[in-house]
């Protein structure tokens, strides 16, 4: 594993020593295959995220689709002048020197995508990485298969070999990936392996930009419209079923207008389908992970699914601080109002 690891590694090297990718010319070009091929492939896109996710058409289509298009037709646009030397000051002690910034790509990028936008969290970071004139290697998630699928065939109908290239597999590719010296790595999970990858990344001084989860809050104050603020958190909270890093993790609502948004919430989930047009969980083992942080006074609307991995949506009343769902991520449709 870890020779076709290095050698992928060595390709994309070359590939930038090469000098392919340092004029604006050659990266545009680039990136307008790489939006060519996608508007292409939409259906195969849409497709995969259905199987792997159980996305709804107008869901996948609006947060992985068209972000990818008006992301690439934007970067396409702006990127001469967001490459451009810029003239800054100096120090009155240089004088009479002049100076100025140079944006210079860093080398060689490793992506490490996950499962839950696999498209756009795979495909985001390697427009940034090429528009900027670097090479990359992909590592998508195994957890999304059918995706995984389409992207291989779209990075290599798309970029010469040594451009972008992209290595699959599970955990133990990751460790081989990052006993490799990339220039630059980019990850996108949870804190738990994130950890892991900056200590990797340390001990070479590899730059890194991480994104990772966390307990994101939604506050609710006295004095709003409960019904509106509920439907707003609750499309938050359930939209890709609650499996997106910044969707409202908790509710914190003031204890005088708690039990009035409790039935606001309750109102809205009965009003709206969400049973209908939510995505699924991505694995059983996912499910019953989260399923298991469900105690107390539960309410749920609609019917699970187990054997698509479909969990219905699930408020929890009167959730207190020591509650099973609050002491980690839940990234499912289970909503705690504290």
């Amino acid at each position: 594993m870890s020779d076709g690891i290095r050698e992928v590694a060595g390709r994309a090297r070359k590939f930038f020593r090469s000098g392919a990718f340092l004029g604006l010319d050659d990266r545009r070009d680039a990136l307008a295959k790489l939006e060519k091929v996608l508007l292409s492939r939409r259906d195969d896109l849409l497709a995969a995220l259905a199987e792997d996710l159980g996305k709804p058409g107008m869901e996948a289509y609006l947060s992985e689709y068209y972000f990818l298009l008006q992301e690439l037709r934007l970067v396409r646009k702006k990127m001469k002048k967001w490459l451009r030397r810029s003239r800054v000051g100096s120090p009155v002690y240089f004088w009479p020197c002049r100076s100025w910034i140079d944006r210079e790509p860093f080398g060689v990028v490793l992506v490490i995508a996950p499962w839950n936008y696999p498209f756009q969290l795979s495909l985001s970071p390697i427009i940034a990485a090429i528009a900027a004139g670097n090479t990359v290697v992909l590592k998508p998630s195994e957890l999304a298969p059918a995706s995984e699928r389409v992207l291989c065939e779209i990075i290599e109908e798309v970029f010469d070999q040594g451009g972008a290239e992209v290595v699959t597999g599970g955990a133990e590719v990751v460790e081989a990936l990052l006993e490799e010296k990339f220039d630059f790595i980019f990850f996108t999970g949870s804190t738990k392996v994130g950890r892991k990858v900056a200590i990797k990344a340390a001990q070479s001084l590899t730059p890194t930009l991480m994104e990772l989860g966390g307990k994101c809050p939604c506050l609710v104050d006295e004095g709003v419209d409960l019904k509106i603020a509920a439907r707003r958190a609750l499309a938050g909270k359930f939209f890709n079923a609650g499996q997106t890093c910044f969707a409202p993790d908790f509710v914190a609502v003031k204890e005088k207008v708690r039990i009035d948004f409790e039935r606001a919430c309750e109102e809205v989930l009965k009003e709206i389908p969400w049973s209908e047009e939510m995505a699924a969980m991505i694995s059983s083992d996912h499910l019953e992970r989260v399923k298991t942080l469900c105690e107390g006074e539960v309410k749920t609307f609609g019917e699970d699914d187990e054997e698509r991995f479909f969990l219905a949506p699930r408020i929890i009343l009167n959730a207190g601080w020591d509650h099973p769902a609050m002491q980690e991520e839940i990234f499912g449709p289970v909503f705690p109002i504290v």
